[in-house]
């Protein structure tokens, strides 16, 4: 079942991901009263939904699982540090670099600072965007909301399918604030998580051909269990 949450499409009212979680519930109690043969709920979300999942799982035991696609975790930190590697040391381990360093047709002073102003332009920009969309979830954010999703990850009981795009910010920064601390990265190692990630995928999946990849993984990670 796919649902509008509050003040999103057909739904009235206002809320930021990090208020769904009554939402959420409401949604899984219509369905099961719609449908009261159903007795186990997967939570499968992208982005922020996928975020709000993850705050929302364990404190309802009706959800065995859930299917997390590129969960948002922005702050300024993860952002400056995704676009830092992003620009900077991508740049300098790619193997066309150092290839025209060696020819000499590449002055390393110069080049170094070209790739640094590039960094530093990306990180303004990222900064700004930040700035932009924090304006959606200032004013709910008690304890982080980035801590409350690990915690939630910690204390849901049931399954985990984590899916990543190679190529997003939002997966970089995911993987750079899991990253950021042994108890997460423990987390992403737990018995009964799966962690799969699309190496040219953009955020949203947009191909044919990736859709159809996370189609296939969340079918087969359903009906393994």
């Amino acid at each position: 079942m796919r649902f509008d949450h509050r003040g999103i499409g057909d739904s009235a009212g206002t809320s930021t991901f990090v208020e769904l979680s009554p939402d959420i519930r409401s949604a899984i109690d219509a369905l099961i009263d719609y449908c009261p043969q159903v007795t186990e709920i997967v939570l499968w979300g992208l982005c922020d939904a996928a975020s709000a999942a993850m705050m929302y799982a364990p404190t309802d035991k009706r959800v065995k699982g859930l299917v997390l696609l590129n969960p948002w975790v922005r702050s300024e930190q993860t952002l400056a540090r995704s676009y830092f590697r992003g620009y900077y040391v991508r740049r300098l381990l790619s193997s066309g670099f150092w290839k025209q360093l060696m020819s000499g047709n590449l002055k390393l002073g110069r080049a170094l600072g070209s790739i640094a102003n590039d960094a530093r332009s990306a990180i303004s920009t990222a900064k700004a965007s930040h700035e932009a969309t924090g304006a959606q979830t200032q004013g709910s954010l008690p304890g982080q909301f980035q801590v409350r999703m690990m915690n939630g990850l910690r204390d849901f009981p049931g399954r985990v399918l984590i899916v990543l795009s190679g190529n997003d910010i939002t997966a970089d920064e995911f993987r750079t604030f899991a990253n950021s601390r042994r108890e997460y990265r423990r987390l992403l190692c737990r018995d009964g998580l799966e962690l799969k990630s699309i190496a040219e995928s953009d955020h949203t999946f947009s191909t044919k051909k990736w859709r159809n990849q996370v189609i296939l993984w969340s079918e087969e990670w359903v009906t393994s269990w």
